[in-house]
Formats: structure tokens, sequence, C-alpha cells
């Protein structure tokens, strides 16, 4: 039997809902000074994936056009 995995997210306004299907390559924590204020924590959370594995379903995504 196949998995494929699926994750839901979006952008912290809540203006963009994105879906990525499949494996990411990686998934890190960065404790730079730029990751902790954007995060407003002690780390920023990032997840590495192929473009093609994102969809956005709601808003939209300047950086594709």
């Amino acid at each position: 039997m196949t998995s494929i995995h699926l994750r839901e997210g979006g952008c912290q306004c809540g203006k963009i809902r994105y879906r990525i299907v499949g494996e990411a390559h990686m998934l890190y924590a960065c404790h730079c000074t730029d990751c902790q204020k954007q995060s407003a924590s002690a780390f920023g959370m990032s997840l590495i994936v192929d473009v093609d594995q994102v969809e956005i379903f709601q808003g939209e995504d300047s950086l594709r056009h």
C-alpha cells in the first residue's frame, strides 16, 4: 500500500493557504536573529520541498507570477 504525505498550512496573516504533497527534503529550525524576529520565538522552522509539490489554494502567490 502506498502512503501519500499531505500537509496544509498558510501564512501568519491568513491570506494564503497552501497544500504540499509528497516527501520533504528537509525540515530544520534556525536560531539566527532574523528567524527569531520573523517568528517572534527563539527559532524559525523551515520545510524544504520541490516547487511542483506546492499548490496555493487560497490567495495569490506573487513569487510565481
